[in-house]
């Protein structure tokens, strides 16, 4: 069997993928945005991670996937209100119909699928650790992440991003 390569984007290259743990891949992906139906756009991302799993579990792999599904944002809140709707009165619909969009075009099931309304308790705590940390800030009442922060600074390193553009908040 031929080995999977695949380009790594810290490095810059094109390198042999060797999992963790041997046989065995654990997969985080994003999954939709709930505010509103999924378009064409947001599958072809849905479509690579398909193909991606597709592929390790073609060589072999156990296969564990998880795909959030973000139902808390600005636009739900906002929209939910004007409905006079809870968070997942207007959030089901849409989660319903991108279940229904993955089978009609036969992506198949993540094992998972956590909804970020039911972790808020782990974001906070994330920002918490980060900002007692150093690696973030406070501007408007909101929360950024400091572009000087050492961990920051490596995950625009691994998407080959120059820092030098980017701007507060």
């Amino acid at each position: 069997m031929m080995p999977l390569r695949l380009h790594n984007t810290m490095s810059g290259r094109l390198e042999q993928f060797v999992p963790i743990e041997p046989g065995h891949v654990r997969m985080y992906t994003c999954g939709p945005t709930v505010h509103d139906y999924a378009h064409v756009g947001n599958f072809r991302t849905f479509l690579f991670e398909d193909l991606l799993r597709r592929v390790l579990l073609q060589q072999g792999y156990q296969v564990i996937q998880v795909m959030n599904l973000t139902d808390v944002e600005d636009r739900i809140i906002k929209k939910a209100a004007e409905r006079g709707q809870t968070i997942d009165e207007f959030t089901e619909q849409y989660i319903e119909a991108f279940f229904q969009d993955l089978d009609t075009l036969r992506i198949q099931r993540a094992e998972h699928y956590p909804r970020a309304t039911q972790h808020i308790f782990e974001m906070v705590s994330l920002i918490e650790r980060l900002t007692e940390n150093g690696h973030t800030y406070v501007a408007d009442g909101a929360t950024y992440y400091r572009i000087s922060s050492s961990s920051v600074r490596r995950a625009g390193a691994s998407r080959c991003q120059r820092l030098e553009g980017w701007r507060a908040g």
